[in-house]
Parts: C-alpha cells; sequence; structure tokens
C-alpha cells in the first residue's frame, strides 16, 4: 500500500507535467498566432505595394510628358515599404533631372505621391499662363484644349511663348506645342522640322476641361520607343486597358461650370477612339532641341498655343540627337 509521501509525488509530476505541457502549448498558440498575424501584415503590405507600382508603371507609359523613370523600392519596417521613382527629362539626348516620387504602402494603407505630379500655374510675359512644378520650380510645358470655351478661366488661354524661345539663344529647350485640330503621325511627319526631337505625343482630350490646369499624371499620350511608332502604341494600349482597372488614376474634378472632368470617361474614350495607331490623331507634341531651331515654327498656321518647359544651357560636349 503506498505512503501518502508517495501518493502526493505522483500528483505532483502528473501536476508538473499537465502545467508543462500546458505552458509549451500556449507558447506555441502564441508563436502561431503571431506568425499568422506577421504572415497576414506582410501579405496585405506586399498587395498595396504592389497596387502602387503598378498604377506608376502603367502611368509611366500614357502620360507624364517627356518624363522618364526608374522605381526603387525600400523597406521603412517589417511591414511597410516606400517607393520612389527617380525622373528626368530629355531635352534633345541630354538627361536632365525631375521631382523624384516618393509612395508608400504598409497593410493597412497605400499612398500616391500627387504633390510632385501637380501643377502650379502663374501668369508670364504677355499674360502667357506658365506652370511649374512643385519641387524643383522646374517649367512645365502646358497644352491647351482647343475645346475649352470658358473666357471667364483666364489660366485656359493659350499661350503664345515661341517667340520667347527666340531670345534663349545658346540654350536646350523643351517646347509643348498644341495644335489648331489633330493631327495623324505621317501628317506630323511633314509638319515638324527634321531638327528638332519629337519627344512625346498627346491624344487630346474628349472634354471641354481646360488641360493646362491638369497634373502631368493625367495628360495622356506616349512616347515613340525604338523609333518604332506601331511598337509604341501598343506598348501604349496594353498600359492603357490596365489603367482602366486602378482606382487610384480614377478621378473626377469638378469645373467652373459645374461639369464633371472624369479621367475614367478620358481613358474610356481613348481606348474606343483609338484602336490602331493607323487611326491615331495626335492633338500636340513636345519638341526639344537648340533654341536657335525653333525659330522656324512662328508663325505656322498649325500651331494653336506654344508652352516653354524645361530648359539648360547647350555645351560643346552634348551628343544631341538633333542637330
Amino acid at each position: 500500500m503506498e505512503t501518502f509521501e508517495i501518493v502526493a509525488k505522483k500528483s505532483r509530476r502528473r501536476n508538473t507535467k499537465k502545467i508543462l505541457l500546458l505552458s509549451i502549448a500556449v507558447v506555441l498558440s502564441v508563436v502561431g498566432i503571431y506568425t499568422a498575424t506577421r504572415t497576414i501584415l506582410e501579405k496585405m503590405a506586399i498587395h498595396h505595394m504592389t497596387e502602387v507600382t503598378n498604377y506608376y508603371e502603367n502611368r509611366s507609359q500614357i502620360a507624364y510628358p517627356n518624363i522618364y523613370s526608374s522605381n526603387n523600392i525600400h523597406a521603412t519596417n517589417d511591414f511597410s515599404n516606400l517607393y520612389q521613382l527617380t525622373r528626368s527629362k530629355d531635352l534633345d539626348g541630354v538627361i536632365v533631372p525631375y521631382d523624384t516620387v516618393t509612395a508608400s504602402a504598409g497593410p493597412n494603407f497605400e499612398k500616391i505621391d500627387h504633390m510632385a505630379d501637380s501643377v502650379i500655374l502663374s501668369s508670364g510675359v504677355n499674360n502667357n499662363v506658365m506652370a511649374f512644378n512643385a519641387g524643383r520650380r522646374v517649367k512645365i510645358p502646358l497644352f491647351f484644349n482647343i475645346k475649352n470655351n470658358d473666357e471667364t478661366d483666364i489660366m485656359a488661354k493659350p499661350s503664345q511663348e515661341l517667340p520667347l524661345v527666340s531670345e534663349m539663344k545658346g540654350q536646350l529647350v523643351e517646347v509643348a506645342v498644341t495644335f489648331d485640330k489633330p493631327y495623324t503621325y505621317s501628317e506630323l511627319q511633314t509638319m515638324l522640322p527634321s531638327n528638332l526631337k519629337a519627344n512625346w505625343y498627346w491624344l487630346g482630350t474628349y472634354s471641354n476641361y481646360n488641360t493646362a490646369s491638369l497634373d502631368i499624371s493625367n495628360l495622356f499620350g506616349f512616347k515613340v520607343i525604338k523609333d518604332d511608332i506601331k511598337y509604341s502604341f501598343d506598348v501604349f494600349q496594353t498600359h492603357l486597358k490596365n489603367s482602366l482597372k486602378d482606382k487610384h488614376g480614377l478621378i473626377n474634378i469638378s469645373t467652373s461650370k459645374e461639369e464633371i472632368y472624369s479621367t475614367k470617361k478620358e481613358l474610356d474614350y481613348l481606348n474606343k477612339t483609338f484602336k490602331n495607331i493607323e487611326n491615331c490623331k495626335f492633338s500636340g507634341v513636345i519638341l526639344t532641341g537648340k533654341a536657335e531651331n525653333f525659330a522656324q515654327l512662328e508663325g505656322k498656321e498649325w500651331i494653336y498655343a506654344s508652352s516653354i518647359g524645361a530648359s539648360i544651357p547647350n555645351q560643346p560636349y552634348y551628343k544631341l540627337d538633333k542637330e
């Protein structure tokens, strides 16, 4: 017959084993919950960063007149990432810096850097409308909507800055030229000077909205890649369709006449109207080159507006794309 001491000792062993097993179970549960929570948060952060990345990858191919970019993603902590887009402009083959985009994403947020794409409008010489970006204060070339007839909006009056380019001798200049009507790519090849570089083609707008006040992310067109206009249009069309599914780029803006400008409607219009490069008609172009070479454009009847963008001193060691 077991003594009381032996029974008590066995009982203590059983209780110790139960406590140990319970403790292990609790620890494993806590570790499991922590691991599962961490995994879920990481997946949510990755998903949101993917959406941010997709937005900029698509927009960079359908918007941003004469702006080129490369991206980097940096981890700021376990669950948040910083998305940086290093951007530049091409002035006849010379690369100059432009504002950097800094977006971010985490488990429960996505932040698009709209400030880097905004324009600050002001009035310049001869009451020409001018714009600068929010960071480096680089002058932004503006396109003007030939369908806009709001005479109360002084910032919608088309600028005529080509005569000012002739005073910028010794510089490389970027100029946005708005046409009097849309033209095909073939027509433009006979109209545009061969000693100026056509960096980017604007497809215009469905609306009557003052396009000079739009962020550069909402001006739609494309650059010619590898001197292949058909390939360039195919790239544009692919990213245009992707952008139609992206909630970040679909916004509505109220006009002074209480009308609504819709980027969703804009993208739908471009998608339905321009099915191939043969039926594409362009409303404007970004030209870059030596200031002296722009003189031949003055007085052309097909120019509705002209707006100077970035400029830098031309140096003898620069290798230009067009001379």
